[in-house]
């Protein structure tokens, strides 16, 4: 399949990407942040810079403090930011060490490692490298394709 984009946006999805609205805490989301699920009171919250072994998410639509749901893809590809680092072709993501919401190269070692992958990465968003080119890695900053893995707790 191939994915065209006008300008490298974070957020956007394609059509085999689940999206669905999600309880959100009080704090405003931003378009294309990572988000992870908090089973302490039931929302959906930025994934925060430490990291968490839960549910993920990507928010597609921003949402204010006040709003109770985030539109949010849950599973497939889908544009987020690159935090740190360069992201070498067909790594694993996590949630980037450094900025909350954004990813980075994840190495798998231990279980907790792999259960806080959120996703692989597909290639740069502003390049459209899924149309059969070479895929180049990523440097920081970069919006990127990740194939969100998903997931039900």
């Amino acid at each position: 399949m191939v994915i065209a984009l006008a300008a490298a946006t974070v957020g956007a999805y394609t059509l085999e990407t689940t999206i669905t609205q999600l309880n959100k805490s009080a704090v405003a989301i931003t378009k294309g942040d990572v988000l992870y699920y908090d089973p302490a009171d039931d929302f959906f919250k930025q994934a925060p810079a430490a990291g968490v072994s839960t549910q993920y998410a990507v928010a597609v639509d921003a949402a204010a403090a006040a709003d109770t749901k985030v539109r949010a893809a849950r599973y497939g590809p889908v544009t987020v930011k690159n935090g740190g680092g360069t992201l070498a072709v067909g790594c694993a993501l996590k949630v980037d060490g450094t900025t909350a919401g954004r990813v980075m190269e994840g190495v798998q070692t231990a279980v907790a490692d792999i259960n806080a992958i959120v996703g692989h990465y597909m290639g740069k968003a502003d390049n459209n490298e899924r149309d059969g080119l070479a895929i180049a890695a990523a440097s920081s900053g970069d919006v990127v394709w990740m194939f969100l893995k998903g997931g039900e707790a």
